[in-house]
């Protein structure tokens, strides 16, 4: 049996780390990431909820700092851009905080089919979008929507989606109107009970990997 993989998990936003932490200490696969820096980690897990929040100056220092080691990238909200840039920006592999800790370990250990792969959108999805254009949201509502159901502000939602703050805004305040709500926290609820925000629901369902 090969020697347990030494895992080092850098996650300020506390999106995985704890979770991951316990679920490493008991996997064979792995050692417990009982120190404080990188050091001499084979596998470096780098937890976000965004990709404005610094993930990508955090993984190209660490592509640059720790050449060898395996860089594994978690978000709160992935597609294939997203992931696109941040193996750009110098991860192994990217994945979707929402996956099933089974995947986020599979990963973290390298035994995915691909290096390089994506939590590819489950057909709830598709389906959470169809729903909302029946309902008249148009797409870019649908898009922020789903962003700020994944905690982003509205300046993390203009950087992502590369449109202006008040062009962000104005989409927020027709959701507002649409879902008569009147504050952020009240949209996200009520677009998760009306099925809006399929990654709000519990329990998840599978999700399948495709290559990026």
């Amino acid at each position: 049996m090969p020697a347990p993989l030494r895992v080092h998990v850098i996650d300020h936003e506390r999106l995985v780390r704890e979770a991951l932490a316990l679920a490493i200490a008991v996997d064979p696969r792995f050692t417990c990431p009982a120190h404080d820096d990188a050091g001499d980690a084979d596998v470096v897990v780098v937890g976000a909820h965004a990709p404005g929040s610094g993930i990508h100056e955090a993984i190209a220092d660490l592509r640059r700092d720790r050449p060898r080691s395996r860089i594994v990238a978690v978000v709160s909200y992935l597609d294939d851009p997203v992931a696109d840039s941040l193996l750009a920006a110098g991860a192994d592999t990217a994945t979707c905080a929402s996956a099933p800790f089974r995947v986020l370990l599979d990963a973290v250990a390298g035994e995915l089919p691909s290096d390089r792969h994506v939590v590819a959108r489950h057909d709830r999805d598709e389906r959470a979008a169809v729903t909302a254009r029946a309902d008249g949201l148009t797409s870019r509502q649908f898009e922020v929507l789903q962003l700020l159901g994944s905690g982003l502000t509205a300046q993390q939602v203009s950087r992502q989606l590369q449109i202006k703050l008040a062009t962000t805004r104005d989409h927020i305040k027709a959701l507002h109107r649409r879902m008569g709500c009147s504050s952020t926290t009240e949209l996200v609820v009520v677009a998760a009970r009306r099925g809006f925000l399929p990654q709000l629901q519990r329990p998840l369902p599978p999700m399948e990997l495709t290559r990026a």
